[in-house]
Order: C-alpha cells, then structure tokens, then sequence
C-alpha cells in the first residue's frame, strides 16, 4: 500500500512559516529580556547620567511622601484630615519635582493612589487643666467621643468682665460657675449646659464634682447633656477660674497606612517607569 503524505511544496511552506514563527517569538524575548535587564541595571546601579537623574527623582519622591505620610499622621491634633493632607501633599510634590526635571529636559510625573489606615484613638487620663493653660483645645476632627469626665476640685468666682469655665463640645457648650449668694460659707457652684442647669455644694479637694458627659451624670445625677452625635472640636475656656482635671477618650479622623506610586521618567534617550507602595518612615 503506498504511504499517504502531503506534497513537498506544502511541507516547504509550513516549514518556513514555522520559522518565521518561531524567529519573531525570539526576537520578542530578546527585546524583553533586555529591557528587564536594563531596568535591573537601572534600579540597582543607574548606568548613565540619564539613568541616575531618574533615579535620583524616583528617590525623592519615595522620600517626600514617606515624610508626608508620617507627618500628617501626627498633624490630626491640629485639625488635619491626614487622608486628605497626604492628598494634598502628593500633589504638591509631584508638582514641585516634576518642575524641577522640566529644568533638565526630562518630563517625570507620578501618580498615587492612597490606602487608609485605622481611626485615630484620643485617650488621655488625669491631665489637669493648668498643663495646657487657660484655653485650651483638646481634641480636633473628634468623629466619636467615648468618653470625657471632668472633676472639678474648686471653683473661684468670675468678678468684672471675666467669664466662667466654658467646655465647647462642637456647639454645646457648658459653664461651671459660683453661685451667687449672701453667705459665701455656704456658696454652691451652678453648672449649665444648653438650657439645662444644676447646682451642687461648692467642691473641695476632698469632695471634688466629677461631671461624666459621657454618661450623663453630675456627681452620680442624672444630667440629660444632649451632646452632639459628632463632637469634631472639643476644647475649653477660662480654665484659670477652675482646678481640676479631666479624662477623654475619643475617635478620631482616619489616618494613612500606605501610598501606591506610578513613577514615570522620561527624555529623548531614556523611559523609566516603576512602581512602589510607600509608608510612613520608608527610604527610598
């Protein structure tokens, strides 16, 4: 029986497509494999002055927005939003670098995505009034507060123009104040809030009045405070006519755990891009 085959034009073709084939995948792994090579290089050793100027911008990138993150993580006691301070500050530095490598004929730019952290937790135990002076503000961008007692120890009259203690809770606000009577041996002190008011023997070291906002209690009482859902800015006034301290614990704004970069650099013999997820004290 004679054996069945394909002409040998036909098998000639497919031969020749098949290494063309096969030339063009091997030209594609080779450019690859160079480029990957070349971006090593570049990231480890910076192979030419093109290459170190986009290591050097890659750097100071890295470096700003590690100092940024970290630094407005700390900032939320001055009323920063972190997320949106590191928003902010990104933007600026992008700005600023990218000006900076115009100047030496390279377009650089970067772009971010940022990744949130966890809520910010206030708690301060025992601080007394005198450690931050008269005026004070405690908490900023307060989202939940858990808890804030006041214990009050003595309270000295306002005389003339001056004003009683003053808690601001956003815009609740309450006042502590000697009452006014004819005998000052058995003076009582007035505490109001909001419409509301009570009043209680004037406190001593030995029995001083503990007000619970959080529970809602004066000296164990009952007191409807009615305060606000979210506080955000909690601070105090007049302290000096007051010794005493307080305890708070609240929630605060969200901080920033990390952020994305999409780096890019480019001139007319150079093209670097890189990606890289920075936190708060990271080097480049």
């Amino acid at each position: 029986m004679a054996a069945l085959s394909r002409p040998t034009a036909e098998r000639g073709q497919l031969i020749l497509v098949t290494g063309l084939t096969i030339a063009v995948v091997l030209v594609a792994l080779v450019v690859l494999l160079n480029t990957v090579i070349y971006t090593e290089n570049l990231a480890t050793r910076g192979v030419d002055a093109g290459g170190a100027d986009a290591l050097e911008y890659r750097a100071a990138v890295v470096g700003s927005v590690s100092e940024l993150i970290a630094a407005e993580n700390e900032r939320y006691y001055e009323g920063n939003l972190p997320v949106a301070g590191v928003e902010n500050g990104t933007e600026t530095i992008n700005r600023t670098l990218s000006e900076r490598h115009l100047a030496r004929g390279a377009v650089a730019e970067t772009t971010s995505e940022i990744h949130e952290g966890s809520p910010i937790d206030w708690e301060i135990e025992s601080r007394a009034f005198a450690e931050s002076g008269s005026n004070a503000t405690v908490a900023r961008n307060v989202t939940d507060m858990e808890r804030f007692v006041l214990t009050i120890e003595s309270v000295e009259p306002a005389t003339g123009s001056e004003d009683p203690f003053r808690l601001v809770v956003g815009d609740w606000v309450l006042t502590i104040a000697v009452e006014t009577t004819p005998d000052t041996e058995d003076a009582r002190i007035a505490i109001e809030a909001n419409g509301s008011s009570w009043t209680f023997a004037r406190p001593s070291n030995a029995t001083p009045v503990k007000v619970d906002l959080g529970n809602g209690t004066i000296d164990g009482r009952e007191a409807a405070f009615d305060l606000p859902t979210e506080p955000n800015e909690i601070r105090y006034e007049n302290a000096d006519r007051v010794t005493g301290s307080y305890d708070f614990r609240a929630t605060g704004p969200t901080t920033v755990e990390s952020v994305d970069l999409a780096i890019h650099y480019r001139t007319a013999e150079l093209e670097y891009t890189t990606e890289t997820t920075v936190q708060a004290g990271e080097s480049a």
